[in-house]
């Protein structure tokens, strides 16, 4: 079950609340017996249901001992199940760059944050392919500066080239300090960052996936 952490699979069933009626014979759309809500063919495979509002969906979560606390995930799949996908985004990643070029990244500027599946270059190729933009971003300040330049080398950046959407690596999110580039990015305002695999599925699906299923936590 995707969207609580622990659970190992999830049995989804329909519940008939009420009394079910054996039908000895054939139902040939007899009206419903008093006191019961649905009626069961002789061979118990077919059944008639006169009170619809009476079902109720029912779901029953398998977990294992010990696997944790529940947790609740808004994007649902699991961290585990995220570990397994990145594990392997060197397949995912291939499989983009042999999709055929669609202009799915139109009206987006990236950047990206840390170590990908390849060189930056080829990254920002891919990322153009496919109708998109990356934004170059230089860290440090040096020299005399404008004001608006004096502004940004305040949170970190000699240049800014605003992006709309930012790409991190799980190890720059999941370190114990922030590198200066993600805290650059976190002083400008930007507090959402989305895992790699956004862009290699969007392209193999050939449209934009939805965002809230690739944030990091």
């Amino acid at each position: 079950m995707g969207y609580i952490k622990g659970s190992t699979k999830l049995l989804l069933c329909q519940v008939l609340q009420g009394k079910v009626y054996q039908c000895t014979q054939l139902i040939t759309g007899a009206d419903l017996q008093h006191g019961y809500d649905s009626h069961c063919s002789p061979c118990k495979k077919e059944l008639i249901i006169f009170r619809s509002d009476f079902i109720l969906p029912q779901y029953i979560v398998h977990y294992k001992l010990n696997a944790g606390e529940f947790k609740y995930t808004p994007n649902g799949i699991t961290k585990e199940a995220i570990q397994k996908k990145l594990a392997k985004i060197g397949k995912l990643y291939k499989k983009a760059v042999t999709t055929k070029d669609n202009p799915v990244f139109n009206g987006y500027k990236f950047a990206f944050i840390g170590q990908m599946v390849d060189t930056p270059l080829a990254i920002e190729t891919l990322v153009k392919r496919f109708g998109g933009q990356v934004c170059k971003n230089e860290m440090g300040s040096s020299g005399k500066k404008s004001s608006k330049k004096a502004f940004h080398g305040y949170y970190g950046f000699s240049s800014y080239d605003a992006p709309t959407m930012i790409i991190c690596s799980v190890a720059e999110i999941g370190a114990t300090t922030p590198s200066a580039e993600l805290q650059a990015y976190k002083n400008m305002g930007h507090q959402v960052f989305y895992r790699e695999d956004f862009l290699y599925d969007s392209i193999i699906e050939g449209s934009v996936k939805p965002l809230e299923e690739y944030t990091h936590d």
